[in-house]
């Protein structure tokens, strides 16, 4: 199918890459990303992956600005200014991304090439170049170039010799070596094959209508412009955009196919899990776009989003095993506002958003304003058939099955967290932290009032619980209430450490995990033990503002991305 292109461009789209390798590739790479949830819910014990290894770390980060792209047998790369996304193209399924949480020099990402003979593939990014090694699905560094912007990426499908330019200068790996050489020659652009932007093809060649742009099927009216482009050896083509994430065009259907994954707009929002899905919300309201909001992608493209276009942020879904991702846009989706999450909570395909637009309900692809007005809303928490909702008028229980309230308590006074325990309803405000007494035995799961619980803290940020204590998350550090005893515990050396506490959440083995302004805390109450993870072990940036604890996985939600952090080793 070369017939598509000039010939003086097809060895540069086309190489001959062996099915087996690529398939052994396929085997070798592991799953993706997600989750959360907001007041330390832990989400079911269920991992998207059949295997994690100890201490693996892998990031989700807004993924929409497509640099390069290369396509193979069975796999779709797209390098992005966060990252490489990983397409198994055979089974229409997302892979884990690579980032510099994985060992890449840097998340921006310049330029692409697979190797055809042994399916690695070369990641040249904005500070050096660094290999994917398939059979162990690991990045590796590259010895020889400086660590400069690479600026393309060429190799010979004979014998695997890689060409990178890199701060201007050529450099040679012969045979696929990891220790490149620098050139004096030219290369040999006849014989060498890999990915190349799209204003390099002959429009007339292409089989779509409009050679360099592409409608958003997120945004209505917007446009994105078309950057790099790779065939495979089926005759799809794989094209990257500036701003809209990837595309294929069918050759089967000749027709354009959406590739959305990751975030759909600013990091660092609430997220949420349950054992259908994972929700991801962005961290602030969306603006609008008009024809002033101009970026500019790699050689100088100009991107223009449509007069008076929206440009909200999209709320990202993916299901378990997140190999599947779809979007809401506010604006684009009745029902959904363009407003700021600052809470989620999930139950089946059930989401609950806390906005400053109040409480909104979405069930698959449904979304309205839910329960009795409260005005905006901050914190939520699931408790048997009630919702918790904490807000600018205090607290709220509204009945799941229909949205009735329940009980309403501190009217009046505004409340960031809230959860609920066998024995009370915790509230935590900008003035201390309140509890309600439940009264089993009068039949109310509902507390008739709330008390001040006497507290050494000032504004409560989050709560979580254990089995046995109450962990409170406060301007002034991280609180500890013994709630068989009913006394406040002495502060350990590791809460100390802590500083200011941001998240809260308990794993289902009890561990405490604290997010903070630095990183992700976790301790273990049975043995004082304290540990700190930052970005210096892999986590996407600071502060940690969500996280979600599940069996094994913490996630950390961070205004660079999403990571998720096996912290033992899963299981088959």
């Amino acid at each position: 199918m070369r017939s598509a292109l000039p010939r003086g461009l097809a060895p540069l789209l086309w190489s001959p890459r062996g099915l087996a390798e690529w398939l052994a590739l396929t085997a070798a790479l592991a799953g993706c990303v997600s989750g959360g949830g907001y007041g330390g819910a832990a989400a079911r014990s269920e991992s998207p992956y059949a295997y994690s290894r100890a201490n693996e770390w892998v990031t989700i980060r807004d993924f929409r600005y497509v640099t390069s792209v290369a396509a193979s047998t069975s796999l779709a790369f797209f390098g992005t200014t966060a990252g490489v996304e990983r397409l198994d193209t055979l089974r229409d399924r997302w892979l884990a991304p690579v980032t510099a949480a994985d060992g890449l020099p840097d998340n921006r990402v310049t330029a692409l090439v697979a190797e055809p003979s042994t399916g690695d593939l070369w990641i040249g990014t904005a500070r050096g170049l660094a290999r994917l090694t398939a059979f162990v699905d690991t990045v590796e560094p590259v010895f020889g170039p400086p660590p400069f912007r690479v600026d393309r990426l060429l190799i010979d499908p004979r014998d695997g010799t890689v060409w990178a330019q890199v701060g201007g200068l050529w450099w040679q790996g012969r045979n696929g070596s990891p220790v490149l050489e620098r050139s004096g020659d030219r290369p040999p652009f006849e014989r060498l094959a890999g990915p190349v932007p799209v204003d390099e093809v002959d429009p007339t060649r292409l089989p779509w209508t409009d050679p360099l742009w592409v409608d958003s099927p997120l945004l209505f009216g917007a446009r994105f412009r078309l950057t790099a482009l790779d065939r495979d050896r089926r005759g799809d083509w794989y094209v990257g955009t500036w701003g809209d994430n990837g595309r294929r065009w069918a050759e089967s259907t000749q027709r354009w196919e959406a590739l959305h994954f990751g975030l759909a707009g600013p990091a660092g929002g609430p997220v949420a899990a349950s054992a259908e899905a994972y929700w991801i919300l962005p961290s602030a309201s969306p603006t609008t776009g008009s024809a002033a909001d101009v970026s500019v992608a790699p050689g100088g493209i100009r991107v223009e989003l449509s007069a008076g276009s929206p440009a909200p942020a999209a709320v990202a879904r993916a299901d378990r095993s997140l190999g599947s991702w779809s979007y809401a846009v506010p604006v684009e989706v009745e029902g959904l506002p363009v407003a700021a999450s600052h809470a989620a909570v999930a139950s089946g395909d059930t989401l609950w958003l806390a906005t400053d637009h109040g409480l909104i309900r979405g069930v698959g692809e449904a979304w309205e304003r839910w329960g009795a007005d409260a005005g905006a809303a901050y914190a939520l928490a699931l408790d048997g058939q009630e919702l918790w909702v904490g807000g600018e008028e205090g607290v709220t229980a509204f009945d799941r099955r229909d949205g009735s309230v329940a009980g309403r308590l501190l009217g009046g006074r505004r409340v960031d967290a809230v959860i609920a325990t066998a024995e009370a309803v915790y509230a935590g405000t900008p003035v201390g932290l309140f509890a309600g007494r439940r009264a089993p035995s009068l039949g109310g799961a509902i507390p008739e009032t709330m008390e001040r619980v006497e507290y050494r803290g000032g504004a409560v940020r989050a709560l979580a619980a254990t089995d046995t204590l109450l962990v409170v998350a406060s301007a002034t550090g991280l609180e500890v209430f013994d709630r068989r005893r009913g006394a406040w515990s002495p502060p350990t050396a590791g809460e100390a450490r802590v500083g200011r506490p941001l998240a809260l959440a308990v794993d289902p083995q009890g561990n405490v995990w604290v997010g903070t302004e630095r990183g992700i805390s976790r301790w273990r109450p049975g043995t004082e033990e304290w540990d700190e993870w930052t970005p210096a072990d892999g986590l996407a940036g600071v502060p940690v503002r969500h996280v979600l604890a599940e069996d094994g996985v913490v996630w950390a939600s961070t205004p660079a991305g999403l990571s998720r952090f096996a912290w033992r080793e899963g299981r088959r």
